[in-house]
């Protein structure tokens, strides 16, 4: 019982092999349209899955089993939202992109706000990816730092070397195999972190007295089950509410899938508009069966934890209680599977972030400043050398995200801080053409937001509590708001 030789070998061949599976993918490519969109030939059901492998990180595979296990269920009406933003995407958002053959979201700006409003939005998300996925990156450590203890000794533990290794494979083979490398990676990582989540859970069920029927008794009985909050009184400030879950969750949605190039990539690699609403509204139906999933998984371990001998063990975190009983509790083979389940999706979240912002800086800034009058393949070198930067700096700010508690929240909230922003930018743009105000509003709606989301943490008392589900609310709402004060002036 417990992480052994058999689960070490295991993790080591899924680690190099998908390295050399992906870097094998890029062998035929010509153009940055092949290195960065696939050539615009990915079925939808392919984006779909993609999308999802995409955003589900390690964050979310460690994270959301912890939240369950020190909460309930209440999470599902983000995740609710979340669908609900996703069809909003697909009807309002996705022919702009797909009938305008753009290769970043943020071209759309251009052409009706002017180059400083593609460059802002473009800087915008590059600093977002950078700072979020930097915390995503470092939760695969929490769990690959319990698998460097058992090999390594006292001193094994080392998120210096987690960081290094999971970064680094992920790196060689996003810049070798370009998205076409990602997708197809995505999808096998897909299915390896769902059914690696699946045999924990049968492991822990059979471990639990009473099995399914033991679990669900003792969750209703905890009042862990619950799954709607709709106290008006917690609607703003105390955590996930019906009404916060739903249009923050909404609103996110919206400006993750709607104008994020890390998703709208995944979108604009599609055949055509028809593919494209296919593959966002059906990422939304998957990832809403997924955090159910992931949160019934949360509470099998704290029912598995309730019924040890000795009760439950005390964690630092509610985010270390997985990655634990990955490595303590499964048989000799299983364990690595699991383990290569959570690096899976921690490098399928990391290699779509490589190569969306190669793609964001050669499309948005290198390409536009060189006036396009290089070579292709020059514009596809610097893809690929551009990748490589910014996976350089991706592994050096996940290693002072180690300090971070509830690793959900933060990265949910680094998002949300610019979200509304770039999302009111492009409603704006939208519904209002040439609106004047709307660069202002964007930097406005950043700053307030960062002000909500620091005020609770420095102890501001004059900075309301909000929760990080109003961020993107109330970010896009400052952009109208400067832009309406704008047009009176």
């Amino acid at each position: 019982m417990g992480f052994g030789t058999v689960d070490a070998v295991i993790v080591g061949g899924y680690l190099l092999g998908v390295t050399l599976a992906g870097s094998l993918a890029g062998r035929k490519l010509r153009s940055t349209q092949d290195y960065f969109l696939a050539g615009r030939r990915a079925p939808w059901w392919l984006a779909a899955f993609s999308i999802v492998a995409t955003e589900t990180s390690t964050l979310t595979f460690v994270a959301v089993p912890g939240i369950a296990y020190g909460g309930n269920f209440t999470f599902l009406q983000v995740a609710a939202g979340f669908l609900l933003g996703r069809i909003l995407v697909a009807w309002w958002m996705v022919p702009a992109y797909l009938e305008g053959k753009l290769q970043t979201s943020y071209e759309l700006l251009q052409s009706r706000l002017g180059t400083g409003a593609r460059r802002g939005a473009s800087g915008v998300f590059c600093v977002t990816r950078l700072l979020g996925d930097g915390v995503r990156l470092f939760s695969a450590c929490v769990v690959f730092k319990e698998v460097l203890a058992w090999m390594l000794g006292p001193w094994g533990g080392n998120e210096l070397v987690a960081v290094a290794v999971v970064g680094g494979l992920t790196l060689i083979y996003t810049f070798a195999g370009g998205m076409r490398a990602v997708l197809w990676t995505d999808l096998v990582q897909l299915f390896l972190y769902l059914g690696g989540a699946l045999a924990a859970v049968l492991v822990a069920l059979a471990a639990v007295p009473g099995g399914l029927g033991g679990v669900v008794d003792a969750g209703l009985q905890a009042g862990k089950l619950r799954f709607l909050n709709a106290d008006p009184g917690k609607t703003f400030f105390d955590g996930y509410s019906l009404l916060g879950g739903l249009v923050g969750g909404a609103f996110l949605s919206l400006a993750t899938h709607g104008t994020d190039q890390l998703i709208v990539q995944r979108l604009l690699s599609c055949r055509g508009v028809r593919s494209a609403r296919a593959a966002v509204v059906a990422s939304g139906v998957l990832v809403l069966f997924q955090m159910t999933f992931f949160l019934f998984l949360g509470l099998t371990l704290w029912a598995f934890y309730k019924a040890a001998p000795g009760g439950p063990p005390t964690f630092a975190r509610p985010d270390d209680v997985f990655p634990h009983f990955l490595v303590t509790n499964l048989p000799s083979g299983l364990s690595g599977v699991i383990v290569a389940a959570a690096f899976a999706a921690a490098m399928s979240t990391l290699s779509g972030s490589l190569n969306s912002l190669a793609s964001a800086t050669v499309n948005d800034f290198y390409r536009p400043m060189t006036g396009n009058r290089h070579p292709e393949k020059m514009y596809l070198r610097a893809g690929r050398w551009a990748t490589f930067a910014w996976g350089l700096l991706l592994m050096g700010v996940a290693v002072p995200a180690r300090g971070i508690q509830g690793l959900l929240d933060a990265g949910l909230g680094i998002a949300g801080i610019t979200s509304g922003g770039v999302l009111g930018l492009f409603l704006l743009s939208k519904w209002k053409g040439r609106a004047p105000g709307g660069v202002a509003g964007m930097w406005t709606a950043i700053l307030v937001c960062g002000l909500l989301w620091a005020g609770p943490r420095l102890h501001w008392e004059w900075v309301p509590p909000f929760h990080w589900t109003w961020f993107t609310p109330i970010g896009t709402a400052v952009v109208f708001l400067v832009s309406a004060a704008a047009r009176s002036l």
